[in-house]
């Protein structure tokens, strides 16, 4: 509907050319992602530190390296709100360490406890918050401790609209946080603790939380499972940087000094080095990758595979980029 009137002649269009977010380096090269009767955009009144595009040509293996590059470039240029963006949960996951692990219960409920403290731990509040809230509605509607709550866990809205409406119980929630006991412990031993907190702090009855362990796994003994530690079974690791990734959906409307956004060779939704050219019609793929391009001031730098020849990168990246082999 919105392209039928601007091809009415009957409307007068006003195009907005003026960009008071990145420097022109930036906006030339995103805006190679347009439709051909779509204008050129100018930076206005931004004071640019005459950063090149960054192109971090790596192998596959080298994400978190290629990672540490980006962290120090924007370090020593004093950029320190910066975003690592990628398209696709799983590419999200592997890149922020959020990958999952096996589990040994047949519960999801201690999995759940255990992703949400790894989140804590690394500083990501928002998100750790968000997965004790689906961790506390598992409970209530497994337990049944509030006949209110549906299977499909509707009824829990309204006990935790949102941080802002109902800071309290979010308190609660990080308090249980602050005090679930470490994951050096057993996992029979961290799996008695965790249910007699939980039993203590949202005021369930006791011995009623029971997460159970599976009877068996494939490739393990339960008796020698019961002995590891949380941390070397679910080989929980601290990605100092996993708050810093994001999907693309996240990052919409927002602004940073810096960002990283990965791409993938041309196949199916990815982002990739073709959609930096002049299209008829702009598709999805191509609008997703214009926003994680136009969110940095001052750096932006490409994440590309080594299965894209370099002659490819010279084809669709402007003239005068920074080349960095990882």
């Amino acid at each position: 509907m919105f392209r039928k009137f601007l091809n009415d002649n009957n409307w007068n269009q006003l195009q907005f050319i003026h960009n008071r977010r990145s420097t022109q380096t930036i906006i030339d090269q995103y805006n190679k992602i347009k439709e051909k009767q779509d204008p050129e955009i100018k930076s206005h009144k931004v004071h640019s530190l005459g950063l090149p595009i960054y192109v971090y040509h790596f192998d596959e293996d080298n994400e978190q390296k290629l990672i540490q590059y980006f962290i120090n470039e924007c370090e020593s240029h004093n950029l320190h709100k910066r975003k690592i963006i990628c398209r696709g949960i799983d590419q999200y996951k592997e890149l922020s360490g959020n990958e999952e692990a096996k589990s040994c219960w047949k519960s999801s409920i201690p999995s759940y406890i255990i992703k949400s403290h790894d989140e804590f731990s690394r500083g990501d509040i928002a998100e750790s918050i968000k997965t004790m809230k689906y961790v506390y509605s598992m409970i209530n509607d497994k337990y049944k401790k509030d006949k209110t709550l549906n299977s499909d866990n509707s009824g829990f809205v309204s006990i935790f609209p949102s941080l802002e409406e109902n800071p309290l119980e979010v308190s609660k929630l990080l308090l249980f946080l602050r005090s679930l006991p470490p994951t050096t412990l057993s996992v029979e031993k961290w799996q008695s603790d965790v249910q007699s907190l939980i039993e203590q702090h949202f005021n369930f009855e006791d011995g009623v939380i029971d997460f159970e362990l599976k009877q068996r796994m494939d490739g393990c003994k339960m008796e020698e499972v019961k002995l590891t530690a949380v941390c070397d079974f679910f080989q929980v690791k601290f990605n100092p940087y996993a708050s810093e990734v994001s999907t693309v959906h996240k990052v919409k409307g927002l602004t940073f000094d810096a960002c990283l956004v990965f791409l993938k060779p041309n196949q199916s939704t990815n982002l990739s080095l073709e959609l930096f050219s002049k299209v008829k019609e702009l598709k999805e793929k191509h609008r997703l990758l214009y926003v994680a391009c136009s969110r940095p001031r001052q750096l932006l730098a490409l994440a590309i595979p080594k299965s894209e020849p370099k002659e490819k990168i010279d084809k669709y990246i402007n003239p005068g980029y920074r080349y960095i082999d990882i």
